[in-house]
């Protein structure tokens, strides 16, 4: 984890560490920040349905490979 300086200009960054159905907590932070940043694991899971239907935007890294490609979609 990277520490900030006490005398940097940049912002803090509030973390929360939550499992399961994420939909309750990811309402609530919504009405305190403007952007949430969900960082789940890409396998099938609880965590991953709940972020992704409550998401705008999914950003998810792939091997490049011609079968990725083809189940991107």
């Amino acid at each position: 984890m990277l520490a900030r300086h006490k005398e940097s200009e940049l912002a803090e960054i509030a973390c929360v560490k939550k499992s399961k159905n994420l939909h309750h907590t990811l309402r609530n932070l919504t009405k305190h920040h403007d952007k949430i940043i969900i960082n789940t694991g890409g396998q099938d899971s609880k965590e991953f349905h709940t972020a992704l239907l409550a998401a705008h935007l999914l950003v998810t890294p792939i091997h490049p490979s011609q079968t990725n490609t083809k189940t991107l979609a």
